[in-house]
């Protein structure tokens, strides 16, 4: 396979959050005070260490900070194409520490004529000044949890701010220079009407952010809503709501001009999230902090299909680990031929383009088609994709079943 010299995507991920919410399982913690310097400093080394020997686990899990493999990048080689701070809320940390971080970046890697700089904000983490600062810096483009513009939904979620603090936020965001700006809304909350989506979509619409992400409430296991769901104290709308709720987003969304280029995210022309689709085209990208994974396509390990490594998730661990051992990378994985092709399935699918079934040969030599027979035809009868111009995708009737499309090739 050959090997790719396009830019990189980097993620910096802060697992630190004021409060948890109650549907929340992404990798994140409250605690009091936060270790903010130490992690800085653990990130610094974990950048740094990515143009030394980077000692890798094994395929499969090893012992804490166990020595393994390495992995060793020339300084300065690969190009840095975004760089995307995520949580936790990464707002919380202070303007010197994120510029500590991307400062450190630069130095290591070469960069793009335009590097996309993201950083997710909660509101009540940021007030006009520090907005000013963070866009001087050098964060060209800001994601705001705003999830809903009505009290009793945001009371509901278990968010601590208010819809007048993120219209707020937006608007702070907006005077202090940004021209970027993404918003992220949820769907299906608990006692949530069709009018009340409406309503949230409509006051979103009237700010015109540049970027709308949109998602669909789902309930994880090992969160408090998760028992609540089990104790019968939470439910959801029911799906016929949820689809219909999703089609006004498309409908709505539409109409004020924004293109639908995956499941979940619209944007105005020339908008679309640079480092997100960078996942969804399988393109490299590096994980710095707790939890975070990291992908390559090709190495100098075995196989030409690529290999993910992730860090350990605990912020303490990952500190002490990176203060000792120089690395925190403690599960590895290869990829094998089939598992390259299924994601490149599931990932291509998410985006509205769909897969090029002409570059789906040239990377795996096989037809798409031909190798699932068993699949694309009944797929193609019950209207779930269509094969339009060379690119097979979702209908309309694919993206409200999407997971049940997705499982179809697995």
């Amino acid at each position: 396979m050959k090997k790719r010299e396009e830019d990189i995507g980097i993620y910096v991920h802060v697992p630190f959050c004021i409060s948890k919410c109650p549907y929340c399982d992404f990798n994140s913690i409250v605690v009091s005070p936060i270790p903010e310097e130490n992690y800085i400093k653990a990130l610094i080394t974990e950048i740094d260490s990515y143009t030394k020997p980077l000692a890798l686990p094994f395929e499969g899990k090893s012992a804490k900070g166990e020595l393994k493999e390495s992995l060793f990048l020339e300084k300065g080689k690969r190009a840095v194409g975004s760089i995307y701070f995520g949580g936790g809320t990464p707002s919380l940390f202070s303007v010197d520490s994120i510029a500590r971080i991307i400062d450190k970046i630069m130095s290591e890697f070469s960069s793009t004529s335009h590097v996309e700089i993201t950083l997710e904000i909660n509101p009540k983490t940021s007030d006009m000044e520090k907005l000013q600062a963070l866009y001087t810096i050098g964060i060209n483009r800001l994601s705001l949890g705003i999830q809903s513009f009505q009290d009793i939904f945001l009371q509901n979620l278990g968010r601590i701010h208010t819809s007048a603090d993120a219209v707020n936020l937006f608007k702070d965001a907006r005077s202090s220079g940004f021209s970027n700006i993404g918003l992220d809304l949820i769907f299906g909350i608990p006692d949530q009407t069709l009018d009340d989506w409406e309503r949230d979509l409509s006051c979103a619409l009237y700010l015109k952010p540049e970027h709308i992400s949109v998602y669909n409430l789902t309930i994880e296991e090992d969160t408090p809503f998760y028992d609540l769901q089990e104790e019968g104290k939470v439910t959801l709308p029911d799906e016929d709501l949820q689809v219909k709720m999703y089609r006004l987003t498309q409908e709505k969304v539409a109409a004020a001009g924004y293109e639908q280029y995956e499941i979940s995210n619209f944007a105005l022309p020339g908008f679309r999230c640079r480092h997100n689709e960078g996942y969804w085209t399988l393109k490299e990208y590096f994980g710095f902090g707790a939890g975070a994974h990291s992908y390559l396509t090709e190495t100098s390990h075995k196989g030409d299909w690529g290999i993910r490594w992730k860090n350990i998730p605990n912020p303490y661990e990952y500190i002490s680990l990176l203060s000792n051992n120089g690395t925190a990378a403690i599960e590895r994985e290869d990829l094998t031929r089939e598992m390259a092709i299924r994601e490149a399935i599931f990932l291509g699918l998410r985006r509205l383009e769909g897969i090029s079934l002409d570059d789906f040969e040239k990377r795996f030599g096989i037809s798409l088609e031909k190798t699932f027979a068993n699949v694309v035809p009944y797929l193609l009868k019950e209207n779930l994709i269509s094969i339009d111009e060379g690119h097979l995708k979702l209908t309309v009737q694919g993206i409200l079943l999407s997971n049940e499309v997705f499982l179809k090739f697995f």
